[in-house]
């Protein structure tokens, strides 16, 4: 069992589960790796199949789970729902739950890679940055950015969905019943809340229109609106193995982003003060986010798209 509900030495993890069993064993290897010498809390969350076809895909996903060894984790729980709640409900109630428990939080899916030196990351960082109110949370994915400071992390305004870490403050000041009405009292700016990303706007009036279902555009917008950054490691933490998977909620693109994947299992990091700001890193990051960027990766044959990111990340 976890030593303490407040021990800052236990890292407490969220990892959402549904019918991709493909990914099952190589995702839990990969966090078991990093879990090694980490004290390790693992909150497993696998949703309840939508139809009949989906039943045995899920169930498949249970079996996996069931079978597997555990024993580097310091505690594991698993929650199963009985019907679908869908991933955006599945987040937002799972990760509420443990993070009401343990004030802080690390969040994964079924899809997700992680470093060996992921969880040293997050605990190291998740200390770092907790009285740091202008930090909205911790990002383990990130875009081809080249180091050019002398710090391992930068900060960018948007935060990311793929590997991710926060705190109970920051997740209680989400506002997950946004509307038009809403917006409009906030006095919502699409040119203000697309310096995140020229797809911001979209996202959102499409989770409004009801055309996506996404608890992630619903946090970025959280942090637009209280003037939070994300921390974002120069070196990915993550590698996103979903895509072209037709089962993946928000992801069906076929072709994914070339990262900068970290194989160094380097444990101390060194961070940036508040005020010191990467702006190359900023419109990097905003350029792999762009209208451009977005619709070659979309509609590029996977080859070309191949070349094109290859000379992307040679050149950033």
């Amino acid at each position: 069992m976890a030593k303490s509900k407040l021990n800052l030495d236990v890292i407490p993890v969220c990892l959402f589960l549904y019918n991709r069993s493909e990914f099952i064993n190589s995702t839990l290897d990969a966090i078991k790796k990093s879990a090694v010498g980490e004290n390790v809390f693992l909150n497993i969350f696998i949703d309840g199949p939508k139809n009949n076809e989906d039943r045995l895909k899920v169930i498949k996903v249970k079996e996996l789970v069931d079978q597997y060894d555990f024993s580097e984790f310091l505690d594991v729980k698993i929650q199963i729902n009985k019907t679908n709640a869908g991933l955006a409900e599945s987040v937002i109630s799972g990760v509420s739950k443990v993070i009401k428990q343990h004030k802080r939080v690390v969040v994964l899916e079924d899809d997700l890679q992680v470093s060996e030196n992921f969880f040293s990351y997050m605990k190291h960082a998740l200390a770092f940055f907790a009285d740091k109110k202008k930090i909205g949370s911790i990002s383990g994915f990130a875009f081809g950015v080249k180091q050019k400071k002398d710090f391992d992390c930068y900060f960018h305004p948007r935060p990311t969905s793929w590997g991710w870490a926060t705190w109970e403050d920051r997740w209680n000041e989400v506002e997950w019943d946004i509307n038009d009405e809403y917006l409009k009292a906030n006095k919502f700016s699409k040119n203000k809340f697309n310096s995140l990303g020229d797809d911001m706007t979209r996202m959102l009036k499409g989770f409004i229109d009801g055309k996506i279902d996404s608890w992630a555009i619903r946090w970025a917008y959280c942090h637009y609106k209280n003037g939070w950054l994300s921390v974002n490691p120069y070196k990915s933490k993550i590698i996103n193995n979903g895509f072209g998977i037709n089962n993946s909620t928000n992801t069906r693109l076929e072709n994914n982003f070339l990262v900068n994947f970290d194989l160094s299992n380097k444990k101390d990091f060194k961070y940036p003060n508040i005020d010191i700001f990467d702006k190359r890193a900023h419109r990097i990051v905003n350029f792999y986010n762009s209208n451009l960027i977005r619709s070659m990766q979309k509609y590029f044959p996977n080859l070309l798209w191949i070349k094109i990111n290859k000379l992307i990340l040679k050149y950033f």
